[in-house]
Formats: structure tokens, C-alpha cells, sequence
């Protein structure tokens, strides 16, 4: 379905395993019913009046294109069984502020979020190992990134123009950050451990450093 300029409200059945609806820009309202058959792949790119979405249990993954210049979106429910955010599925949703990322999700593709300019804070799910190339690229009031402890990569201009992020943990794990990962991101700190991967990259490439405060403290 595409082009259907009128179309404000649309039900789509919890049996349906594929679905594309795309550039139908007055979209405002979707409802996804609850089924046990599982969605391989949807699409509502290019709906530019659709403010919030919710995704029920039989989604698990967040297609190519899926919510991709979405410009209105301003909430996103995700199921808990989301376990991948493919490449450019939120590419350009440029009224989304906060999104809470599934405690599954262990992969999120490449430009996935690039150029969601509104986008404050993103915490990263632990089972997130590779943050992709461009993933939150030109996301220019990014302030707050919380990466997991196991992360081992961060791609190519991965963060690239976040010109407002300050700081980012960067753990022992990680042994791979490419060289414009952080380029344009002028405001930034690297935290990490002494000696370790993220002080020599901070080093090479002029980041201010700061020794990570790992200090917990105990609870009587």
C-alpha cells in the first residue's frame, strides 16, 4: 500500500506476516493486532504524520526502512521480543526525542538512527556488542550515551556530528574504534580505564580523557 494520501487510521491483522504501508503522509494512527504469528517484515517509511507506534509481541524485528523519514514520530513501544533494529529503520525521524531500547536487542544496523536530530538520550542494551557505521550519525542533540560493558566495536562515523554529546564510557572490551567514529563531536570526553584502548584512541586522536570511576559503593 502506497500513496494513499487520505489515509488517516489503518488496523492491520496480527496474522499478516509481510506489510508495506509507505508515503502515505496523513497516516496518523496504526493499530497492530496481537497474534502468535510472527512478523518477517513491515515497512511504514516515508509516513511523515505518524506520531507514535506500538509493536506487538509477534514483532521481533525492526525491518530495512521500517520507520525511515518518519519525520513525525514521537514514540515508539517496542515488544519485549525485539531483538534487531536493521540498517536505516529509523533513519531521519528527526521529532524523536527518547526511545527505550528492548533488553533482548542484540544487534542494531548500520544508520539505524542517522540523522534523528532530535534524539537526547539512547541507553544501549547489554547484549549489544557492535555499535554499526553511521548508526547515530548527525544525531545533533544527542547528550547522553550509555554503551554496555561487553561492547568490542564502535564503526565507521558511528557518532559522527553529535555535536552536543559530552561524555562516553568506553570499557575494557572494546579493542576497535574506527578513526571518524567521533568526528565533528567537538564537546567530547572519553572515559575509560588507565591504560587501556579508549585512552591510547583518545590520545591518537586529541579527545580529552578522564580515568573511568568504577567505585561502587556498598549499601548497608
Amino acid at each position: 500500500m502506497a500513496n494513499c494520501y487520505n489515509l488517516e487510521k489503518i488496523t492491520i491483522p496480527g496474522t499478516m506476516t509481510t506489510f508495506d504501508v509507505v508515503r502515505c503522509d496523513n497516516l496518523k494512527e496504526v493499530n497492530i493486532v496481537d497474534g502468535d504469528t510472527i512478523t518477517e517484515s513491515f515497512s511504514f517509511s516515508d509516513c511523515s504524520g505518524l506520531e507514535e507506534i506500538y509493536l506487538p509481541k509477534q514483532i521481533n524485528k525492526i525491518s530495512t526502512n521500517a520507520f525511515a523519514r518518519c519525520y513525525s514520530l514521537k514514540n515508539v513501544k517496542f515488544s519485549k521480543n525485539v531483538y534487531c533494529i536493521e540498517s536505516v529503520a529509523f533513519q531521519g525521524c528527526t521529532s524523536l526525542t527518547n526511545i527505550d531500547l528492548p533488553d533482548k536487542l542484540s544487534e542494531i544496523g548500520s544508520n539505524a538512527f542517522q540523522w534523528c536530530t532530535s534524539l537526547q538520550t539512547i541507553d544501549v542494551p547489554s547484549k549489544v556488542r557492535i555499535i554499526e557505521s553511521w548508526t547515530f550519525d548527525g544525531c545533533k542533540s544527542l547528550e547522553i550515551v550509555n554503551l554496555p560493558e561487553d561492547l568490542i566495536k564502535i564503526g565507521d562515523g558511528a557518532f559522527r556530528d553529535c555535536v552536543s554529546l559530552e561524555r562516553i564510557n568506553v570499557y575494557d572490551e572494546c579493542d576497535y574504534i574506527a578513526d571518524n567514529a567521533f568526528d565533528g563531536c567537538d564537546k567530547l570526553t572519553i572515559c575509560g580505564m588507565k591504560g587501556s584502548y579508549a585512552e591510547q584512541y583518545a590520545k591518537k586522536h586529541n579527545i580529552p580523557f578522564e580515568k573511568l570511576d568504577t567505585t561502587i559503593q556498598s549499601v548497608n
